[in-house]
């Protein structure tokens, strides 16, 4: 940052008044505002998206809990006619002998 001297400081300052000055303070704080809206803005777009994002995260887990749950139900079934057709054939021996 470079300093500068008091006569420098003095030569800027030439033609400022405290309207002027005043002028300046209020256009940064409008500024500062503006900017300070548009963050808020930003983080609740933001906080939306996650909200979105853990909805769909909880559909797609409920939606594959549903098909294991399902997939298991065939798995069981599938067992089950093999268990009944192993014992069946058991008793064919049986027979047979």
């Amino acid at each position: 940052m470079e300093r500068i001297t008091a006569e420098e400081a003095l030569e800027a300052a030439k033609g400022l008044n405290f309207e002027k000055v005043w002028a300046a303070l209020m256009e940064s704080r409008q500024l500062i505002d503006e900017t300070h809206k548009k963050i808020k803005e930003s983080q609740q777009e933001t906080q939306k998206q996650i909200e979105e994002t853990q909805r769909q995260i909880k559909e797609s887990q409920q939606e594959t809990q549903r098909q294991m749950q399902k997939s298991q139900r065939k798995t069981d079934k599938i067992i089950a006619d093999l268990s009944k057709n192993i014992g069946g054939l058991g008793n064919s021996l049986g027979r047979f002998t």
